[in-house]
């Protein structure tokens, strides 16, 4: 019955997109679990062979740095509870397949490993800004070398801060004379996660997203297939399920299993097609509500505004007192999202509203998987001659900015800052 979940994606059929030189529908049949989306685990495995290198004659001695959460838990016990309650029900009125009683089965394991956490960060989460950490310390020793001066903030939810933790015990592990100052409270909230009054209700219910997003998940077709792998009773589906919302519960649990420490397979009940389905569903509706979609007339990306003028302010002042370190910031993927919007880093901007054509110009798993990380990297020459150089890279991968370069990878500060302070002002 179970087939390899790599061997099942693979069959999707391809389509003549490109994205960061991908086709999205390539993309995650090369790598299933991208199809996780937002929920994709930090590709560890995808990182730059560039990250780490300098220019000649320069040395690193300042990161900026903005960090998602790593993987979690899903956000909500109903998350869990509302599918097993559905089962539950369906068992009780002799509903179920022998295929609807093995899912259940199978929740058990999954529900006895996330009782009680919901929206914690995992140990995998633990793992990646630990990886990220040393990563990070290990190609630009000069950002973290005695004396350096070295700050984090995160927002006052316990797993943004618990990712900072394990960043900084990375650090401390690698350089245990670091003084590193940490906070998460409700003064760093401003910069690191602000939401405009106009963009909440941008995105609620009453969104100008949300007709375009009912029209787009009716016309999918992976609810019917599923309930009849699962129960043995039209009628009784028809009368006390929601086809559509149990399909996108099993969706979530399934891309969650990557974030976690569980062992089931739950990917294996959602065929190719489906996985793509709702993660197309799923990218449209974390657009429309946090990048550049066009109808919110750049709210979204204006929430970014505070973060580029903290960027902007702190690298100035390290340039200005010639001190070496980093800033860490640690937030959501509803912030990464907007401020690599605003930035206009390639692959993250577009101005595509049509649901069915977004993921031609839009992949959320390349812009936000768990523990997704914008870094700019400053190197300043090692004879005092010569200007500020910056890189860019975005989940340690190269991200480009639509502003001229050095050498085809680096942007002169003095070209760079003007670009962010006409982002970091408000419009």
């Amino acid at each position: 019955m179970r087939k390899p979940i790599t061997a099942i994606i693979t069959a999707i059929l391809l389509a003549p997109t490109l994205l960061f030189g991908y086709n999205p529908r390539e993309d995650i049949a090369e790598k299933p679990a991208r199809a996780g989306g937002h929920y994709f685990a930090y590709p560890e495995d995808e990182i730059s062979a560039e990250y780490g290198k300098a220019p000649e004659g320069y040395e690193a001695f300042y990161l900026s740095h903005y960090g998602r959460h790593g993987s979690r838990y899903l956000t909500s016990d109903e998350g869990y509870t509302h599918i097993m309650a559905v089962l539950d029900s369906a068992a009780a009125h002799g509903a179920l397949t022998d295929k609807g009683r093995y899912l259940r089965a199978q929740l058990d394991t999954v529900y006895a490993e996330a009782a009680g956490r919901a929206g914690e960060l995992s140990p995998l989460g633990r793992r990646q800004h630990m990886g990220i950490a040393r990563r990070m310390a290990t190609a630009y020793p000069g950002i973290v070398a005695d004396s350096a001066d070295i700050t984090a903030a995160s927002t006052i939810v316990m797993r943004c801060a618990h990712s900072m933790f394990a960043f900084i015990e990375a650090l401390k592990d690698i350089n245990p004379s670091l003084e590193i100052p940490r906070e998460s409270g409700v003064r760093h909230m401003s910069y690191l996660n602000y939401s405009s009054p106009e963009s909440v209700e941008l995105r609620s219910a009453r969104g100008p997203y949300r007709k375009d997003y009912k029209k787009f998940r009716k016309e999918k077709a992976y609810s019917k297939r599923l309930m009849e792998t699962f129960f043995n009773n039209k009628k009784y589906v028809s009368d006390n399920v929601d086809a559509l919302r149990f399909a996108e519960d099993l969706y979530y649990l399934a891309i969650d299993m990557q974030s976690v420490d569980c062992g089931v397979d739950l990917a294996q009940w959602l065929t190719p097609e489906e996985m793509y389905d709702i993660w197309q569903l799923y990218n449209f509706k974390f657009f429309a509500r946090y990048s550049s979609y066009a109808p919110a007339e750049g709210a979204f990306t204006d929430n970014a505004r505070p973060t580029v003028r903290h960027i902007l302010d702190n690298a100035d002042k390290y340039i200005a007192a010639n001190r070496h370190g980093a800033t860490l910031r640690f937030g959501h993927d509803i912030n990464v999202m907007p401020l690599t919007a605003l930035l206009k880093i390639e692959g993250c901007h577009t101005d595509e509203t049509n649901p069915a054509k977004l993921a031609e110009s839009f992949a959320n798993y390349r812009i936000v998987p768990m523990a997704s990380n914008l870094q700019m990297i400053f190197f300043r020459p090692i004879d005092g001659m010569g200007d500020i150089l910056v890189r860019v890279f975005l989940n340690e991968r190269e991200a480009t900015l639509p502003v001229p370069t050095v050498d085809g990878k680096y942007y002169s500060w003095t070209t760079l800052r003007p670009y962010l302070e006409s982002l970091a002002s408000p419009k």
